[in-house]
């Protein structure tokens, strides 16, 4: 098969080795805490259907941005295209500054759902325990799970954050799980500012294509930053996901209350679907932690006045069959096979990806009638 190519959006470190920009593969750097939160983009390609295949992560240059009404008409150059005085600041390893040359990721991945024949984008929120290896494989995984026929997903869009893989840096983690999300919040005005742009300034027509939403464990703190951070700053908002999935959420069940970030969530999207757990082994030791409820064990806190949304749902999956069987899963993420089974089923079990690929269609889960009622035990249980 040939090689596909999907994205990384990061706030990782950027180091220059033998004269060419990589992101830090350690996963040991800190999300960086100032004015700039800064970002970058990449392209990561490779052979699905090679397992020895690596693949390639190739940064995009930070370049200046030519205005989207040039790079709509087509005279945008490429990166091959620019002279050795155009590429310049690459004398030293830095962190990762904004790239204003984002745009030129938006517009290529515009230009494929454009297609008539172009499946819809997956923007996909890793969790902790993700260093850039981790990172990598999670994104071949994805691929092979939901980029097939018969799917309706084509493009991964990942954002990667400075997570560790050891269980003993989580409150690390958690910080720069916030500090990410306020990168992220940027990211996503830059997308707005993009497509504003882009349909203001150009005769391009809105695309019948769709961007989904997965967030797993952490990741869902990144989100909840994200969504903070758009609330502080008066940020604008606009329907920018179809569906939103919320795996294994390592937040407080009480997130969608209406004073909550969370509870904005639903302006960015069609309908979010929160998937849960009961006998989740890894939100039971953060929900000791925090001395609270994590959303992905218990579900949504009950008598939440005013009501959720009606177009907010939550998905018990606590009772659905194992058939876990990618034992290179366990063997990448040092975890049990329970933990593998109740935290990471989006990838390992075939009957939730089956559900997640069918909300991706329908917007509907073929789970959520099935499950049975549930009220959460009392914060600290």
């Amino acid at each position: 098969m040939a090689t596909v190519t999907h994205y990384l959006i990061t706030n990782r470190q950027i180091d220059l080795i033998d004269g060419r920009e990589v992101i830090n593969p350690g996963g040991r750097e800190r999300a960086v805490d100032d004015a700039r939160i800064s970002f970058r983009f990449a392209r990561y390609t490779f052979d699905p259907d090679n397992v020895e295949d690596q693949g390639t992560v190739e940064l995009v240059p930070d370049l200046i941005t030519p205005p989207v009404i040039e790079m709509f008409s087509g005279t945008i150059l490429s990166a091959s295209d620019k002279s050795p005085e155009q590429l310049e600041g690459k004398g030293k390893a830095r962190a990762a500054e904004d790239l204003s040359g984002s745009n030129q990721v938006f517009m290529e991945v515009f230009r494929t759902l454009k297609d008539d024949n172009a499946g819809n984008v997956l923007f996909f929120i890793h969790g902790f325990r993700s260093n850039l290896a981790v990172t990598l494989t999670t994104i071949r995984l994805l691929h092979t799970r939901y980029v097939k026929p018969g799917s309706n997903v084509q493009t991964i869009i990942t954002f990667t954050w400075p997570a560790r893989r050891s269980l003993l840096r989580y409150l690390d983690d958690q910080h720069d799980a916030r500090v990410s999300g306020y990168a992220l919040a940027r990211v996503y005005q830059r997308l707005h500012d993009f497509l504003a742009e882009l349909f203001n300034t150009t005769t391009a027509k809105p695309c019948h294509r769709s961007i989904h939403l997965l967030c797993h464990s952490m990741g869902n703190q990144v989100l909840y930053y994200m969504l903070e951070r758009l609330k502080e700053q008066r940020l604008s908002r606009r329907e920018t996901f179809r569906q939103a999935i919320l795996m294994g959420a390592d937040v407080p069940y009480d997130a969608f209350e209406v004073d909550h970030p969370m509870n904005l969530l639903i302006d960015l999207c069609e309908r979010v679907h929160v998937y849960y757990h009961r006998r989740d082994l890894a939100l039971v030791a953060s929900s000791a932690k925090f001395l609270q409820n994590r959303l992905g064990r218990v579900g949504f806190k009950r008598n939440t006045s005013p009501p959720l949304a009606a177009d907010v749902h939550e998905i018990d999956i606590t009772d659905v069959p194992s058939q876990d069987t990618d034992t290179f899963l366990t063997n990448l993420l040092e975890f049990d096979q329970n933990e593998l089974i109740q935290h990471w089923s989006y990838l390992s079990n075939e009957t939730i990806i089956n559900d997640i690929e069918q909300v991706f269609r329908t917007g509907r889960s073929g789970l959520r009638l099935i499950s049975p009622p549930y009220v959460g035990p009392a914060d600290g249980e």
